[in-house]
């Protein structure tokens, strides 16, 4: 009779997310195929678990994926954890558990914290319906034809992103999205977890003045659904015009850009730049 490969969840950051049914299979099965030796022997020795371990990354040889579906074949039954959260999303564990399946093997889940949807929720944009993309392509080119593929789509869009490479992504995105609302999670469920939430050009903004340190969930409003976007405050709004007004641009040009800062309906932010003008001046009319 041929084993089972449990696919096993864990931590994120905070090693008191595990489940007890995670830590009892990590100490029941035969072995625990790992995406990182490393760092699975320091989840295991915290919990007291001296199950073996085996490598198991995207950089395996295949001899080491056959290897593991011959362990199962032979009634051996295999914990697959990652280096954190969800094995098959966005690692090389989805690989193995498609072939164990195939093969008619069992598979079960045991279900824990998932980054991507941790950040989802954090984000404050619409979870009922989105579209998780994992990490987009590290090379420029590929990376914006892929975007432009998703111009269209009017789901919240999720996405994992190396702190290297948020800078480049969050251009490339405000060049092919336009303004959007979004947000950018890092860190969950650690000390240092934080999330930045505004309009694409306020978050390239933000990163661009300071590191941006760990481990990322970047979600990107759906196309063309006003309620995906946050309300802004009118005296948000208001302080952004007047500061602008107060530099000497009219209220067209002022308008214009607290439109693209806030991701306000222009029409509006105009109306509110006239009334202010029209205010400072004493009530004087006011050209644009």
């Amino acid at each position: 009779m041929s084993g089972t490969l449990y696919v096993v969840a864990t931590p994120i950051g905070n090693l008191g997310d595990i489940s007890e049914r995670a830590l009892l299979t990590l100490r029941e099965v035969d072995a625990i195929a790992a995406e990182d030796t490393r760092r699975s022997m320091a989840l295991l020795r915290h919990f007291d678990i001296s199950t073996r371990l085996i490598s198991y990354h995207e950089y395996s040889t295949a001899s080491r994926h056959l290897h593991i579906l011959d362990m199962l074949s032979s009634g051996m039954n295999i914990a697959l954890i990652s280096d954190a959260g969800m094995p098959g999303i966005a690692d090389p564990g989805e690989q193995l558990i498609g072939d164990w399946i195939s093969q008619g093997g069992r598979v079960t889940v045991i279900p824990g914290a998932t980054a991507f949807l941790a950040g989802l929720v954090l984000s404050g944009l619409p979870a009922g319906r989105f579209a998780f993309e994992g990490f987009l392509p590290r090379s420029g080119q590929l990376r914006r034809r892929v975007l432009r593929d998703l111009v269209a789509e009017k789901r919240t869009l999720v996405f994992y992103e190396a702190p290297h490479r948020l800078q480049d992504t969050l251009q490339d995105m405000l060049a092919t999205f336009g303004e959007r609302s979004a947000s950018i999670s890092r860190e969950i469920t650690k000390v240092y977890e934080e999330v930045l939430r505004g309009q694409l050009s306020e978050l390239l903004q933000e990163v661009g003045t300071r590191e941006v340190l760990g481990e990322i969930v970047l979600v990107v409003a759906g196309k063309g659904d006003d309620y995906l976007k946050p309300p802004v405050d009118e005296a948000d709004l208001d302080a952004v015009l007047g500061e602008l007004l107060a530099e000497g641009h009219k209220p067209a040009q002022a308008a214009k850009q607290a439109a693209q800062r806030l991701g306000v309906e222009r029409s509006e932010a105009y109306s509110r730049a006239v009334f202010l003008s029209q205010s400072m001046r004493g009530g004087g009319e006011e050209q644009s």
